[in-house]
């Protein structure tokens, strides 16, 4: 049972409805629960316009999304938000982005490239691994952020602040990316 006035899409609402291609809330839905849109392999497109919150595997399998912006309001993307949406190419991250979950869009075969800002002091285990169309990361950390385990698979160009490739050279699991820019 969806309330009125909706102000978040429960767990699990939307998940495996295998035909669903675009839907539409009022901007009264800020909160997407866990779940509530995984695996739905025919979501093209979603507005995240007036979300503040997702939860983890919001948008799992999601394959074929093109496209997302996370606006400003989201400072987290939890675990698994977007993984395994096979058919991303592109994903906007915001400035005011604080934290990416592991595995937020592990195995997304068509993500070619992505650029996280300044503002991300925490990424999760694996958040962009097993991306095997993915050539480019690009980074704005001055000083590399402390990581416990790889973002990224290890062949990828990691494209780094001037002035700061030997830092992340010399940096505990940074200095597993062979190709630093």
């Amino acid at each position: 049972v969806l309330e009125n006035p909706l102000d978040s899409i429960p767990i699990g609402t939307f998940h495996c409805c295998t035909s669903l291609e675009s839907v539409t809330f009022p901007e009264t839905v800020h909160k997407i629960g866990s779940s509530a849109f995984s695996n739905n392999m025919k979501l093209l497109q979603f507005d995240f316009s007036n979300i503040d919150t997702i939860y983890d595997y919001s948008f799992y399998r999601c394959e074929s999304f093109k496209s997302i912006t996370i606006p400003p309001a989201i400072t987290y993307i939890p675990e698994m938000a977007f993984c395994m949406s096979s058919g991303l190419t592109e994903v906007n991250l915001p400035e005011t982005l604080k934290s990416i979950g592991l595995y937020a869009f592990w195995q997304n075969r068509s993500l070619e490239s992505i650029d996280i800002p300044a503002s991300v002091t925490e990424i999760g285990m694996s958040a962009f691994t097993n991306n095997t169309n993915m050539k480019d990361a690009t980074v704005h950390w001055d000083t590399p952020i402390p990581l416990e385990y790889g973002i990224f698979d290890s062949d990828i160009t990691l494209h780094v602040p001037a002035g700061t490739k030997q830092l992340y050279a010399e940096a505990d699991v940074w200095e597993n990316y062979i190709n630093i820019r």
